[in-house]
This record gives structure tokens, sequence and C-alpha cells, in this order.
């Protein structure tokens, strides 16, 4: 089963050319990714920048776009769409649902989060 190394943490954090609130990596996280044959990593370096979970607000009360269990999650996701491109949604929700699942994210919470990233993948 794939797993995360690093801590995950972040502070926040007021961009000053925008005056919006982020997230900021505080250490680099790594997501090594377990296959029968082989292992790889995806690292997202320290100081990246993400919103954590792009949730609508009307669905935050279901779900903390700052969740402490899922953060990590919601991290390599935003950062395999900034790396990578739009063109690699698919990819990058497959391995937020593998994330997910290695955090314990309870299963109802890991489709319902699915089916969002799934349905405004065409709006990234």
């Amino acid at each position: 089963m794939s797993a995360f190394t690093g801590s995950g943490a972040v502070y926040p954090f007021k961009a000053a050319n925008t005056g919006c609130w982020t997230w900021v990596l505080a250490e680099p996280l790594t997501w090594e990714v377990r296959w029968p044959d082989r292992t790889w990593t995806i690292t997202v370096p320290a100081l990246f920048e993400t919103d954590l979970g792009s949730i609508p607000w009307w669905c935050r009360s279901l779900f903390n776009p700052a969740d402490p269990q899922a953060s990590k999650a919601y991290i390599l996701h935003d950062w395999i769409l900034k790396t990578w491109g739009p063109e690699e949604q698919f990819f990058a929700a497959g391995e937020l649902r593998k994330a997910l699942r290695a955090l314990n994210v309870a299963e109802w919470k890991r489709k319902a989060q699915l089916i969002g990233v799934t349905a405004g993948m065409d709006r990234w």
C-alpha cells in the first residue's frame, strides 16, 4: 500500500500580491507509490502553496477544507495538477483516492470527495 513520509505540516500564509490567505507546506512531503514490482515517489517541496481542499461553500458543513486528517492528500492532489497540468486530472484523482485511504479517511468521506473532484474536473 502507498504511504506518505514527512509530516505534511502546513501554516497559514497571506499572499502579499493578492491579500488572500493560503497554506504553505513547512517541509517536503513524499508520497511513496508502491506497486508489486516497483516503488516510486512523488515529492512535494517545502514552501509549496496550496488551498488544501477546494470545497464549495455549501459543502463545508460536511468537509473542512483544512481537515488535518486529509490535508496531505489534498496537498498531493494540488501538486500533481500544478506539476503535470490538467491533462493529468484522472491520475491526480486516483492518487487522491489512494492517499485518503492510506490516511484512514472514512469511506463515505472518500467517496463523496472523489465524486466532487471528478465532477469538477473540467473546471480546473
